[in-house]
């Protein structure tokens, strides 16, 4: 029976990683005002979006597919649509292609972070925390909002995958204009490391935009840039990127209606062994990553659709839906492309060109996603509170109450009003003050100059202080 459950375990999680059966994607919020709902097995067009934007955005639902929130980058909305408490103005942009991507915390069920991307290469990567525990379990983002990571620019690229202790997981960006560096940074039950893994891979050019996306298995990631697609090798154990090949932007054929000039969306099969590519132009072109060298993996381009040429239309971004089919932005209009059968090479893999209409309009982005979830928190290590650390109060052994503004009243320090309580006593041990809520209000004014006794006790601690106090004026 064990063997049966692991084996069992085992070809769930497969599933996940090829891009099905993945009830956590299962709510999609993007463009204007447009919001799919996968619930029922395929994609059903719902009116309840409150978000409006032109690129990258990123939701979240639960194990069983349940939505729990989502994000333009920018605002953060509950399942009820409503605006998060302190889930304003977090640092994503209407222009980003990727402008945010949510990841759920490792081993905290409730946690989950919002990574954000700027516009362009205009700014750092940022970080959110939402704990969905607050606010009567419809979420808020905590004080940990909008915290920087590293110190360079980074592009409009953002990617996760697992690491191989399938424990952790790694974030990964790409530094933009005319550079190659890529980081990444490890996520695990502690937070996110801030030093990230750096690394030099493909080729130096304007890769401030476009997709960055992961196979199935997380070791290969394709980067869209203005000129090429680099193909990429991912070491899942250390960080690394390294080259794999890259794909001329001049090895496709493009319409120009538009203009345009640049790779852009991006998506492998289910099975790892296709990558589906746009120009922001009318066609999808299909790459068969099975083959032997990178000239025979450029050769083996097809066209496998296009979407109806007009000069405000365009194929734009691609990505898996919890069907295991391929879904093609079409800037421009109210309807969603498809493939129907990604892992089929050439045409045979099926375009339908309006295949789910949209009760919003349709922009350039869709949600990005984390593809890998982990729910058997079981299997997690024991995760102690945080300690607070305790700070030492600071006790006087002096007080002037003379009211030239020093010394004038008996200041505890370091601790919180009404934290202790407090006993004044004179040297017969009679008491002459008590409080059992101090608020560092007791200025001894009534009483002669002298030695007084005090006795405290800290209830947040569980320490009690006693000693000696002199009143002089």
């Amino acid at each position: 029976m064990k063997s049966y459950s692991l084996a069992l375990l085992f070809f769930l999680f497969l599933l996940k990683g090829l891009g099905q059966n993945i009830p956590e994607i299962n709510h999609w919020f993007f463009g204007d005002h447009a919001a799919l709902d996968f619930s029922s097995g395929v994609p059903v067009s719902v009116q309840n979006s409150q978000l409006n934007t032109m690129e990258g955005t990123s939701s979240i639902s639960d194990s069983v597919g349940n939505l729990l929130f989502y994000t333009d980058g920018i605002t953060v909305w509950n399942r009820l649509h409503g605006m998060m408490p302190n889930g304003q103005n977090l640092m994503g942009h209407p222009s980003t292609s990727q402008s945010a991507l949510i990841v759920q915390r490792p081993c905290y069920p409730n946690r989950y972070y919002i990574f954000t991307a700027p516009a362009g290469g205009s700014n750092k990567l940022y970080y959110s925390e939402v704990d969905l525990a607050l606010n009567s379990g419809l979420g808020a983002v905590t004080a940990v909002k909008n915290i920087p990571l590293g110190t360079t620019l980074i592009s409009e690229k953002l990617a996760v995958v697992w690491h191989t202790d399938e424990q952790r997981l790694w974030l990964i960006c790409q530094e933009p204009w005319l550079t190659n560096r890529f980081f990444a940074y490890l996520i695990s039950s502690s937070g996110v490391d801030s030093i990230p893994v750096e690394s030099i891979a493909g080729i130096n050019e304007n890769v401030g935009v476009g997709y960055l996306k992961a196979n199935p298995k997380g070791d290969i990631l394709v980067s869209c840039n203005f000129k090429s697609s680099n193909i990429l090798s991912f070491n899942r154990t250390t960080g690394t990127v390294s080259d794999k090949f890259v794909i001329p932007r001049d090895s496709v054929p493009i319409n120009n209606l538009i203009g345009a000039d640049l790779f852009y969306g991006a998506e492998f099969s289910p099975n790892g062994n296709l990558l589906y590519l746009t120009t922001l132009d009318t066609n999808i072109y299909q790459f068969d990553l099975t083959q032997l060298t990178a000239l025979d993996v450029i050769e083996s381009m097809v066209i496998i659709g296009s979407i109806f040429p007009t000069l405000e239309t365009n194929a734009s971004a691609l990505q898996i839906g919890p069907d295991g089919k391929i879904y093609v932005a079409k800037t421009g209009t109210s309807s969603l492309a498809r493939i129907e059968n990604p892992d089929a090479i050439g045409i045979s893999c099926g375009f339908t060109e309006n295949a789910v209409q949209l009760s919003g309009g349709c922009a350039s982005g869709l949600p990005s996603f984390q593809m890998c979830y982990r729910y058997n928190f079981d299997e997690c290590p024991y995760i102690p509170p945080t300690p607070i650390p305790e700070v030492s109060l600071e006790i006087p052994n002096i007080i002037t109450p003379n009211s030239d503004g020093l010394n004038d009243v008996f200041l505890i320090k370091n601790m919180s009003l009404g934290q202790v309580s407090l006993t004044i006593a004179n040297r017969w041990g009679n008491t002459i003050f008590f409080s059992d809520a101090y608020m560092n209000d007791w200025n001894g004014e009534a009483y002669s100059d002298g030695v007084y006794f005090y006795h405290i006790y800290d209830s947040k601690n569980q320490k009690t202080h006693t000693g000696f106090l002199e009143i002089i004026r």
